[in-house]
């Protein structure tokens, strides 16, 4: 099925998620450029991630009248605990670079900022 609406082999492939990359890019028709600078690579190398899709290990105490351990002595304190939805679809609706990508001075990094998100690589 897949050889004939895509003309892609699944046995070249090693998963199926990388099959699927494949078959968007084909028929997207989006051609992606080659990285020829070695730290870059390893940037994008490095901050692909997999798995577990929560891990939290934070531990907090609060302190506030409505708590029977409230204690007069230390400052108030509240908890507040995010947490957002359907991340994958989010991460999947945004469009990915493909081409003309290159390093930003740390100077420009406060200037990217699209109004929306701030961007923050943490490799």
């Amino acid at each position: 099925m897949c050889l004939q609406h895509y003309g892609l082999d699944p046995l070249h492939h090693y998963i199926s998620p990388g099959l699927a990359s494949d078959a968007a890019l084909k028929i997207s028709k989006v051609k992606l450029e080659l990285l020829h600078d070695r730290d870059m690579l390893l940037m994008f190398v490095k901050a692909t991630r997999g798995g577990v899709s929560q891990i939290s290990h934070r531990h907090g105490k609060a302190n506030h009248k409505h708590m029977s351990y409230y204690d007069t002595t230390q400052p108030t304190k509240y908890l507040t605990y995010l947490d957002a939805n359907n991340l994958y679809w989010r991460a999947m609706s945004e469009l990915l670079p493909t081409h003309k990508l290159k390093w930003r001075e740390p100077e420009d990094v406060e200037t990217f900022y699209n109004g929306k998100m701030i961007m923050i690589w943490d490799v």
